[in-house]
């Protein structure tokens, strides 16, 4: 596990994280969790509560006033009371780790929503699944956003590499459209209002046009619940994930890969907003970026945008400026330890991290991020 930071004075970028990888064991894989501008609500849309799981909200209140956060709980049968749990009371300059083992009822599809009335904090859940003695996945889950149109970036699908000699062109051709076998991938909706709401779900390929994912079109969340939509029979590539509805709900992804005799690991992929120069801290293992350009009338807009790659002291490692009509990438270089990006006009990025573990690949995902502006968001609560 390492923990680094660099800072940009001229242009005013923060980047840093940690970082946690494991070859074998019950936390085989690979996992980041990035440091984050507080904010006086975040969403946390990912994991379960089955047997064999284990999630830790770990919150973080850095001013110099106490600040109480309310937690609220949704599964796929609806929104779950958490009792004593719903609350947690931070001091000043404080951090509270909390274990909600037991504390949800057993359910495959869980996500947390929290907030606070006055103040603002930091918030991350630790999520571990075991599948009988094997490990099912790790991850540090980012918060994220809700909002009638969210955008999740830096959703990565390789194609398959089994060795295809003796076959001819054509069925060449063919197996190059299949995603990798060992990766696979689900869209996580959750409806937190009382009734019942209708969603699309599209995704942003390499030539900028919202296409639907198959079966994403009037999806319908039950009231208070969380539905997953599978990524099966989509062709390999890059790609930001549009959800659109009449209310305000909260998504996510689920990256999975998975080795033949290792288990899983996992990546949990949330909402963003648009940035126009921002950083990623990226950890361990090999950083794949992925930049689409913000989304008009339902097709990305084109633009140019350049990326810097830093080591861990901070030299710059490499450069490149790349024109977009759609989702583009760049598999940056070994050692990058951190990247920076900077576009003419808004987009949406994210790092997708691998690493060679035991008999397979541990995966993780990171969002780039400008500043506090840009990377919190604000909630306001009316009441007569």
């Amino acid at each position: 596990a390492i923990s680094m930071a660099r800072s940009s004075q001229a242009e005013g970028i923060l980047m840093g994280g940690f970082s946690h990888a494991a070859q074998a064991g019950d936390l085989r894989g690979l996992a980041y969790n990035a440091c984050q501008w507080p904010s006086n609500e975040q969403w946390l849309v990912g994991s379960s509560s089955t047997v064999g799981s284990s999630n830790r909200l770990i919150v973080a209140n850095p001013s110099q006033t106490s600040v109480q956060v309310h937690i609220r709980a949704f599964t796929s049968l609806g929104e779950v009371p958490l009792g004593t749990s719903s609350i947690v009371l931070l001091p000043a300059q404080s951090l509270r780790s909390v274990s909600l083992d037991g504390v949800i009822d057993e359910d495959e599809r869980i996500s947390l929503y929290l907030w606070a009335d006055s103040g603002q904090f930091a918030a991350t859940l630790q999520s571990t699944l075991l599948d009988g003695y094997t490990s099912a996945g790790i991850d540090f889950l980012s918060p994220g956003r809700s909002g009638r149109e969210l955008i999740i970036p830096g959703l990565y699908l390789p194609a398959d590499s089994v060795d295809l000699g003796g076959v001819g062109e054509n069925q060449k051709s063919q197996k190059s459209q299949l995603v990798d076998p060992s990766v696979a991938g689900v869209v996580r909706l959750v409806n937190p209002h009382q009734t019942k709401q209708s969603a699309t779900v599209e995704l942003i390929g390499a030539d900028g046009r919202a296409q639907e994912l198959p079966g994403g079109t009037g999806v319908e969340i039950s009231p208070g619940s969380v539905l997953d939509l599978s990524l099966d029979g989509v062709d390999p590539g890059d790609y930001s994930v549009l959800i659109t509805c009449e209310e305000s709900l909260a998504a996510g992804v689920q990256l999975i890969y998975t080795s033949p005799n290792s288990g899983k690991d996992v990546a949990w992929l949330s909402a963003r907003t648009a940035v126009e120069k921002a950083g990623a801290y990226i950890g361990l293992g090999h950083a794949h970026l992925v930049v689409t350009p913000e989304i008009i009338h339902g097709k990305a807009r084109s633009l140019s945008w350049t990326w810097i790659a830093y080591d861990a002291d901070g030299k710059k490692l490499a450069s490149e400026s790349v024109d977009s009509e759609g989702t583009s990438s760049v598999d940056l270089p070994q050692g990058s330890a951190y990247v920076q990006v900077a576009a003419s006009a808004p987009v949406y990025s994210a790092i997708v991290g691998t690493l060679d573990l035991a008999e397979g690949k541990g995966v993780a995902w990171n969002a780039l991020s400008d500043n506090a502006l840009g990377a919190s968001t604000a909630h306001v609560h009316f009441k007569n």
